[in-house]
């Protein structure tokens, strides 16, 4: 999508380097991404409580994400008899 592309400022691509976040999560919800990094690195013995409404913030925006792809005209949708295993 074209908002992952985006083009990222220098302080942005130091954070992304510092917590290596790998080119898979690089996208438009990046910067959600790096502020939960940021608050488990603030809080290491109760970040996992702490930072939780941040992780789902992340979350709901990689699923907001990927609804907006799958939504796109482009994507090809997998019949049902496709979908399922057959052994």
């Amino acid at each position: 999508m074209e908002e992952d592309y985006q083009v990222f400022s220098e302080d942005i691509k130091k954070k992304i380097i510092a917590f290596g976040i790998s080119y898979k999560w690089r996208d438009s919800c990046v910067n959600d991404l790096i502020s939960w990094e940021v608050c488990k690195k603030d809080n290491p013995y109760f970040g996992f409580y702490q930072c939780s409404d941040i992780q789902k913030a992340w979350e709901k925006c990689e699923i907001e994400r990927e609804k907006k792809i799958i939504s796109t005209p482009y994507f090809r949708q997998v019949p049902e008899e496709k979908r399922r295993l057959s052994f």
